[in-house]
């Protein structure tokens, strides 16, 4: 399978023929494909905000879906958008998904960091139903998307340049006691391997939005390969 995270794709189709390209390369192989969030700077899945570039990679979703898998989980960037497309992808939470052993632990890592107050406040507050229905029906639902837009991109991004050992030591500790060898997350933009001391493997992977690299992990084997996009090898 193929992991990609954090690959934040903005503006038009036009400026994003490089993102197009390598989901049709994708294409071309037999992988089941993971996206781990944050694959948009910014989607609402809500009809008055979306824009073609989001309607095109749902298009690509939907020729793919029968003959892959395909996860979609939610970063922070992302809002409702598992909620309406749900239909297009093979996980069942928007928040996680769990290989059929149930030893693999897949998540885009935003959740993780409990000491990462002014997120989770605004996390609560914007990822529910009643947020979404304002957007939906109020005149000034595109100030506060304006405004999720800068909080979004403020400057200060340090809780994602270093990795909060102490909680991800939690964390781990967390699902270790059920049963979990593997956990991947996206989110931090810094690519990193912590082997604990009871077993589990904690993958931070690489952002594709600097990097343009994806990792392509075998399943049966464990083998893990983080790669250029490019290098991928076709069917």
């Amino acid at each position: 399978m193929i992991l990609i995270t954090d690959t934040h794709i903005k503006g038009t189709i036009q400026g994003n023929e490089e993102f197009f390209s390598m989901l049709e390369l994708f294409s071309q192989t037999e992988h089941d494909i993971v996206f781990l969030g944050d694959i948009f700077d910014l989607w609402l899945g809500i009809p008055e905000y979306e824009k073609p570039i989001h309607h095109k990679f749902i298009k690509w979703c939907l020729e793919e879906q029968n003959k892959r898998k395909i996860i979609f989980l939610e970063g922070n960037h992302e809002f409702y958008v598992f909620d309406k497309y749900s239909h297009l992808f093979h996980n069942k939470d928007k928040d996680f998904w769990i290989d059929e052993k149930k030893e693999i632990f897949f998540t885009h890592g935003d959740l993780i960091n409990k000491e990462d107050n002014n997120y989770l406040i605004l996390r609560k507050i914007t990822k529910n139903n009643i947020c979404r229905l304002f957007l939906k029906i109020l005149p000034f639902g595109k100030n506060l998307v304006n405004y999720l837009k800068r909080k979004l991109t403020k400057p200060d991004k340090t809780h994602k340049k270093t990795l909060p050992a102490e909680q991800i030591d939690e964390f781990i500790e967390r699902k270790s006691r059920s049963g979990f060898k593997y956990i991947f997350t996206g989110h931090f933009h810094l690519k990193s391997t912590i082997k604990h001391k009871n077993g589990i493997t904690f993958f931070s992977l690489p952002d594709w939005e600097e990097t343009k690299e994806i990792t392509v992990f075998d399943i049966q084997s464990k083998n893990i390969t983080n790669q250029h996009w490019q290098q991928l090898q076709k069917r």
